[in-house]
């Protein structure tokens, strides 16, 4: 005896079938999900290259510390050799005008001359000498200071860079962890996904990452118990998402 379904069993069946297919997603959902997941994996990349060059300016910024420490070291040692000669000086302009200083009578300052000339040149010397010295420090002095302004300025704002760098960085990865869970649970509803999803969690490094990734794939598990972003690359190594659609960046 023919026997056929009954016109509600057909519809039924198709019914079903319309139903299953609906629950399926479509590709370009599933590329605008992993495309924007592309675009998020490229900004988390600038913001590590980015976090990254800091160390440059960080190294910088230590030998300019080291440097200037090194030349405040110097100047302070000048200012001590300076003191001890200033105070050098003075005591030999007392002596000076204890024996040379005042007015004489022509037959003393001719006795005096021989001896009082070259002692008062000497210390000329030393006084113009000092005074040089003393402009040079000062100059030193300055230029260290406006250094050391520049060094704290630079770090302040090495500083700010690394606290905007870091939260960017949480908001691109808990956002990139977002859109992977999307994109994973996208790709899932599709059999012929889920069974190719199934052969590349075959691919897992570990027997261990191998039943956590299947226990994604074939029973729901949550996919942040192996790593949201290690079940994604695994998918996505072996060719679930398909070629993913960039989102252009609003």
């Amino acid at each position: 005896m023919r026997r056929v379904l009954s016109v509600f069993t057909l519809f039924m069946t198709l019914g079903f079938v319309a139903t299953a297919a609906q629950e399926q997603p479509s590709s370009k959902a599933l590329q605008s999900a992993a495309g924007e997941c592309t675009k998020l994996e490229a900004g988390k990349a600038a913001l590590l290259d980015e976090k990254n060059s800091f160390s440059t300016e960080d190294k910088r910024l230590q030998q300019e510390d080291s440097d200037l420490k090194a030349e405040v070291n110097r100047i302070r040692r000048s200012k001590m050799d300076f003191k001890m000669d200033a105070d050098a000086l003075q005591d030999d302009m007392h002596k000076y005008n204890a024996e040379c200083g005042g007015s004489h009578p022509r037959s003393v300052y001719e006795q005096l001359r021989p001896k009082c000339e070259p002692w008062g040149k000497k210390i000329d010397d030393k006084t113009t000498s000092l005074d040089q010295r003393a402009r040079d420090m000062s100059g030193a002095q300055n230029k260290v200071d406006t250094r050391q302004a520049n060094l704290s300025n630079d770090t302040l704002k090495l500083t700010q860079k690394k606290k905007d760098n870091d939260a960017k960085m949480a908001d691109v990865t808990a956002k990139l962890n977002q859109a992977q869970m999307r994109t994973i649970a996208l790709a899932l509803k599709d059999p012929t996904l889920r069974q190719r999803a199934s052969e590349a969690c075959k691919k897992s490094t570990s027997g261990e990452q191998l039943q956590c990734c299947n226990s994604v794939v074939w029973d729901a598990a949550d996919p942040s118990r192996c790593g949201v972003a290690l079940v994604y690359q695994v998918l996505k190594t072996g060719g679930v998402f398909g070629t993913a659609v960039v989102v252009p960046v609003k």
